[in-house]
């Protein structure tokens, strides 16, 4: 389901911080920078 980006660090039991998981040069990262998924909130809100 989409909706409102909330953070879920607190969901985990054993306090696993995903942010130091991750290299800080994973290409998720960039692509987290770089594109902007805001269009499809609104394409799903015309569909409702």
């Amino acid at each position: 389901m989409v909706g409102i980006h909330q953070s879920q660090k607190e969901w985990f039991a054993y306090h696993i911080n995903l942010d130091h998981r991750v290299r800080p040069d994973h290409s998720l990262r960039t692509l987290h920078k770089q594109i902007d998924f805001t269009f499809v909130r609104a394409a799903i809100q015309l569909l409702k």
